[in-house]
């Protein structure tokens, strides 16, 4: 994956208001950016402009500085990624949790293609980690289901 944060952290970002479910995670320092992308104006006054960089994924200079990325669900999942979670419909945590998981592993163009049983379980002689190695709430049993649809 790429820069920013691990499976096991978690911040609040600004609510963005009428949107729907999208998950956020930190990027590089706006020193660090692509110096091509435009750059949203840093403020402090809290208020927050967000750029798309690419279909499904902007971008934004929080009032700390820092680059925020927000991802769109729904524009990041394939239509197989979607039935496989249930996107957007299921209630289930664990479904949106894995649905989360490869909308932000296809922007960081660590999922490219089908989700595999490789992608889920992993598979250490391919240096493949699975969800539940990366996920702390997220278990091999919460895959099954999932194992079940893909055969």
């Amino acid at each position: 994956m790429g820069a920013g944060l691990n499976a096991n952290q978690r911040l609040q970002p600004p609510a963005a208001q009428g949107a729907g479910p999208v998950s956020f995670s930190a990027a590089l320092s706006a020193a660090q950016s692509n110096n091509e992308a435009p750059k949203a104006p840093q403020t402090t006054s809290g208020e927050w402009t967000w750029t798309e960089s690419e279909e499904g994924i902007s971008h934004a200079i929080g009032p700390d500085g820092r680059e925020w990325r927000k991802l769109d669900l729904d524009k990041l999942m394939t239509p197989e990624d979607k039935l496989l979670t249930g996107w957007p419909t299921s209630h289930d945590a664990k479904a949106q949790e894995i649905a989360m998981f490869i909308a932000m592993d296809r922007a960081d163009g660590y999922l490219k293609g089908p989700v595999t049983p490789d992608y889920l379980l992993g598979n250490s002689s391919k240096g493949l980690v699975g969800l539940a190695e990366r996920s702390p709430t997220l278990s091999r049993a919460d895959l099954d289901g999932l194992l079940k649809q893909l055969a």
